[in-house]
């Protein structure tokens, strides 16, 4: 996905960002095919202990790997459908366009990511291990900047 990005270039033209699209696509369906899923029954549990005003439950919760896992899975499945209705949708409606780039940098979350990586027993909370994270606050600042940038101008 860094690959993707165009440092040295002013100028993003549609091609650009449907190539930075796909290599992010990539990225997040490789990741989600990593993450496992809790049991039905961890996810039950999980929402009955949210599922209160109890904040000591809550906070119990909330530091356990089986929500970390739970974050995890709801964060890649909805990153890998967003980046999906991106790729498809580069170039065409600016507006939509602008919407579901705003929509994909909630993708790019580095510490929250790496804190339930770490959770979850995942990663030992470095960016650079098996879910290479290193990148991911570039990636944010690439879209939220020169990509939005280049949207809004007419192609």
């Amino acid at each position: 996905m860094i690959r993707a990005i165009r440092f040295g270039s002013d100028e993003i033209t549609a091609d650009m960002r449907l190539e930075f699209a796909r290599a992010a696509l990539v990225y997040w369906e490789s990741f989600d095919s990593r993450i496992p899923r809790n049991s039905p029954s961890d996810s039950e549990w999980i929402k009955g202990e949210l599922d209160t005003t109890d904040t000591q439950r809550i906070g119990r919760a909330i530091n356990t790997p089986q929500y970390a896992l739970s974050q995890l899975s709801a964060r890649s499945e909805s990153c890998v459908g967003s980046h999906r209705l991106l790729v498809d949708n580069i170039g065409g409606d600016m507006a939509l366009e602008l919407y579901l780039w705003l929509k994909v940098s909630y993708c790019y979350d580095g510490e929250n990511i790496q804190s339930h990586l770490q959770r979850a027993g995942l990663s030992n909370g470095r960016a650079d291990g098996s879910f290479n994270t290193q990148g991911v606050t570039m990636a944010r600042d690439y879209i939220t900047g020169k990509i939005a940038n280049s949207v809004y101008q007419v192609d």
